[in-house]
């Protein structure tokens, strides 16, 4: 059983997978990047624990992320990230990887307006143009559809390591579904801290884009101000190997806390770190900085 398991079954899910595990979704506010990522786990997991192995009645099912209601989709403005011409996805992969780097890119083009209106009192949005932007897009899709698409395929190892493991040390199926279930869980927090790092990226990478395209050479590194920033001394990772608190206060010619856009920050030895993008999970900002108005 533990070889048909191997031989049969797992390489017919591999290949089902990407068609049928994944209904078309759209992300909105209350389903998010994160959420669909765990409704993919709960799905693939499915796929495998509904199999009968030896008969057995003993089917449990994995409890797909409960995202509620889902709203209509916001629509985007023409002339925004995200008004090119639909065309149909190579998979459901990409549509779910197309939505969320397209809203990630939305949300970093609403910080950039907020801040220039905040210091300037200008519309920046009628400064933007698309140079690089619409091919980071593409690329960053591409990077997402290959994470979305390892998350499965661990799953699967997983499942072929437990199955083999289990049948050559004569575990019953009920602790042996116990186990997947638990690898669920794992895959699961794994998906939810991917979809965070890559919209965090997504966010970091299109604004500081932005602004270079419409002449700003400066920002200031600002960070949450809780106790979550890391290399806070007085929060929960005062050790962390990139100290976005210490970043956020060095002056390196052009005041507390500002850098080149071009450059970046350096702490210790790693260069080019920028707000969201300095460490997994980074939760920091670009606070623009204006010649005239900031310096």
């Amino acid at each position: 059983m533990a070889l048909a398991v191997r031989d049969r079954i797992l390489p017919k899910l591999r290949l089902t997978w990407d068609a049928h595990s994944l209904e078309p979704k759209l992300i909105t506010e209350d389903a998010s990047y994160s959420d669909l990522l765990v409704e993919l786990i709960a799905s693939t997991a499915n796929m495998f624990l509904t199999i009968d192995l030896r008969g057995s009645a003993y089917r449990p099912k994995a409890k797909p992320a409960q995202s509620g209601k889902v709203p209509p989709p916001r629509s985007i403005a023409p002339g925004k990230i995200g008004a090119h011409q639909p065309r149909k996805p190579q998979s459901p992969a990409e549509d779910i990887a197309r939505e969320a780097v397209e809203m990630g890119a939305k949300e970093a083009d609403d910080h950039v307006i907020a801040e220039i209106r905040r210091t300037v009192k200008i519309d920046a949005g009628k400064l933007m143009n698309e140079e690089g932007i619409h091919d980071y897009v593409g690329a960053m899709v591409n990077s997402n559809v290959a994470l979305i698409k390892t998350i499965p395929q661990e799953f699967f190892g997983d499942v072929e390591r437990t199955i083999l493991d289990g049948y050559a040390q004569g575990i019953a199926l009920k602790p042996m579904m116990e186990q997947l279930q638990e690898k669920v869980g794992v895959s699961a927090r794994r998906a939810k801290l991917i979809a965070a790092d890559q919209m965090n990226k997504v966010n970091s990478d299109v604004e500081r884009r932005r602004m270079l395209n419409i002449g700003i050479t400066r920002f200031k590194w600002s960070t949450s101000k809780d106790e979550r920033v890391s290399g806070n001394p007085a929060g929960l990772y005062p050790n962390a190997k990139v100290k976005c608190f210490k970043i956020a206060l060095q002056d390196v010619g052009y005041g507390p806390g500002v850098y080149l856009l071009t450059d970046g920050a350096t702490w210790e030895g790693e260069k080019e770190l920028f707000p969201g993008r300095a460490h997994i999970k980074c939760r920091c900002t670009f606070t623009p900085q204006i010649e005239g108005f900031d310096y």
